[in-house]
């Protein structure tokens, strides 16, 4: 599990495809998702750890949340999924 996370960039810094944005102390494997702003509706779940400072168990196809874009979408192959 992850300890900590420290972020380099703070609100409304610039960042490239490849910039460090932060990084991981002391804990296991994780992945960041990263979607524009307002493109996903998270899961309550996630909404109420987040503001109480708590991790939450994800694994493998766990919905993290949906497209407020094209209501009701859910990625379930995360495989087919790509960043350019």
């Amino acid at each position: 599990m992850v300890g900590s996370i420290t972020f380099v960039k703070k609100e409304g810094d610039y960042v490239h495809k490849g910039d460090e944005f932060g990084y991981f102390s002391f804990g296991g494997s994780t992945v960041i998702c990263v979607f524009e702003k307002d493109a996903i509706q998270f899961d309550a779940d996630l909404l109420a750890n987040s503001e109480r400072s708590l991790e939450t168990l994800v694994e493998v196809g766990t919905t993290l949340g949906v497209s407020k874009r094209n209501r009701g979408l859910k990625v379930s192959k995360l495989q087919k999924c790509s960043i350019e």
